[in-house]
């Protein structure tokens, strides 16, 4: 059934003590999210390195190809977060690293 979620991301408790003060406040997250948008409609194109991560990732049987499809859509979004409309391999590892059932046995 875990295949059905995007991502899973696990987050660190906070601690009481932990300072807040270098967080994104609620109106710069906004902002990039709406940058993010408009990437996102105006287009984004996976670089051939990324692709061909996607690929092998497919072709060794590490994600189906709704997983691989999935990865690009979440490495799309990562890169048009970081205001990019080319999605890099990093944008894609960062998206297969966040699958809930990919456990890394082989480099890219």
């Amino acid at each position: 059934m875990l295949d059905r979620f995007d991502l899973v991301v696990n987050v660190k408790r906070v601690q009481p003590s932990e300072s807040y003060e270098h967080a994104d406040g609620t109106a710069e997250v906004r902002a990039r999210i709406e940058s993010a948008r408009v990437v996102l409609a105006d287009g984004v194109r996976l670089k051939t390195e990324a692709e061909d991560f996607v690929n092998r990732t497919l072709e060794n049987g590490l994600v189906t190809a709704r997983g691989a499809q999935r990865i690009r859509t979440v490495g799309s979004t990562i890169a048009a977060l970081n205001g990019s409309s080319n999605v890099s391999l990093e944008d894609v590892a960062e998206a297969l690293s966040l699958r809930s059932d990919w456990k890394p046995t082989w480099s890219a």
